[in-house]
C-alpha cells in the first residue's frame, strides 16, 4: 500500500551551494579576492579567482564530486574516508 501524498525529498545529496554556484568555487573565488586585497590588486585577484574557479570546475567536472576530498586526502592524509571499511573488513561489505 503506497501512502497518499507523501512527498520525497529528491536533493538530499546536492552538494551545498550559494546563490547559484557551488560552495568550493565561491570559496576559491573568495580566496583570490582577499589575496588581491591585501596587496592592493583586487582586480587582479578577481579575475584570477574567476579563471582558477573556471579550471577547477572543469577539472571537477571531470573527475567526480569527490575530487577536492580526493586531493586532500591523498596530498596531506588528514582526512580519512567514512565509507571505506578497514582492509580486513572489505570482503564483508555486500
Amino acid at each position: 500500500m503506497v501512502p497518499e501524498g507523501c512527498r520525497v525529498a529528491s536533493g538530499l545529496d546536492d552538494p551545498p551551494r550559494f546563490l547559484l554556484w557551488s560552495a568550493d568555487l565561491v570559496c576559491i573565488v573568495l580566496v583570490f579576492v582577499f589575496c588581491g586585497a591585501l596587496v592592493n590588486y583586487m582586480t587582479t585577484g578577481t579575475i584570477l579567482g574567476l579563471l582558477a574557479a573556471f579550471v577547477w570546475h572543469r577539472m571537477s567536472a571531470t573527475d567526480g564530486q569527490g575530487f577536492a576530498l580526493a586531493i586532500v586526502y591523498w596530498t596531506t592524509g588528514l582526512a580519512t574516508f567514512v565509507r571505506t571499511p578497514r582492509s580486513h573488513l572489505r570482503h564483508f561489505v555486500g
